[in-house]
């Protein structure tokens, strides 16, 4: 249990620190601090596979294989300065874990309990695992591509553009030119 505690709270700081520096802009010389979209893959992959892989090759334990399968791969989206899709992903992940102990324990009462019962609560719970993992290595796939958009929106963000076009003004009934500045 301490090593989930210590590995979420190695996160949550990973998370803000990466975040803030993610979105950072800076006031002198309006520098964008973009972000690598194979930066933030790796960070996915390997917070969710390093994790798994320590639990497996020391077979002390699954705590940390859960945690890494649960917060890991949304660490590429903390990394890319999408914080909020990366906390969206552990949610729901750690949903679906909770939603198939309820449903895997309402199972193996309903079964009688006994061996039907634990039989039909790994069915629940081998089903439940899937859904997750499906959830996990849907978020590794996707990193690359929400940090590509993250980067293209502060691009345009900070563009400054002059726009000078022809214009008939129907007021005065002239025509003349439109000076149009975004920034």
């Amino acid at each position: 249990m301490t090593k989930i505690i210590m590995f979420l709270l190695a996160v949550l700081v990973f998370a803000f620190s990466g975040s803030i520096s993610a979105q950072t802009i800076g006031e002198d010389n309006q520098v964008i601090q973009l972000k690598s979209e194979t930066t933030a893959l790796q960070y996915s992959l390997y917070g969710t596979l390093f994790p798994v892989g320590i639990s497996l090759a020391s077979k002390s334990g699954y705590e940390l294989a859960i945690a890494g399968v649960l917060v890991g791969p949304s660490l590429g989206y903390f990394y890319g300065g999408k914080a909020d899709r990366g906390m969206k992903g552990i949610l729901i992940r750690t949903g679906t874990v909770a939603l198939t102990w309820v449903i895997g324990g309402i199972a193996a009462q309903s079964a009688g309990g006994g061996f039907s019962g634990l039989e039909a609560a790994i069915k629940v719970c081998a089903v439940g695992a899937g859904v997750v993992l499906i959830e996990a290595i849907y978020d590794i796939a996707t990193v690359k591509s929400t940090v590509r958009k993250h980067n293209e929106e502060l691009r345009q963000k900070n563009q400054t553009s002059v726009t000078l076009l022809p214009k008939y003004f129907a007021d005065s009934g002239a025509g003349g030119l439109e000076l149009r500045i975004t920034f």
